[in-house]
């Protein structure tokens, strides 16, 4: 699968998938990067962890 993702003009720490992701939105911090909600941009209220840690390795 192929797409591409834009910046959020007020938030540069915030992504947004297209189309072909879905519009899914994600918040990219340090060494890390993690799944929002795609209306709210919040953290998704849920049990699952939604965040991705880079490897220390």
């Amino acid at each position: 699968m192929k797409g591409t993702f834009s910046f959020d003009a007020d938030n540069p720490a915030m992504i947004s998938l297209d189309q072909a992701g879905e519009n899914r939105k994600f918040f990219i911090g340090e060494n890390f990067f993690e799944a929002r909600d795609i209306k709210l941009e919040k953290l998704i209220d849920s049990k699952m962890n939604y965040k991705l840690q880079k490897d220390a390795n």
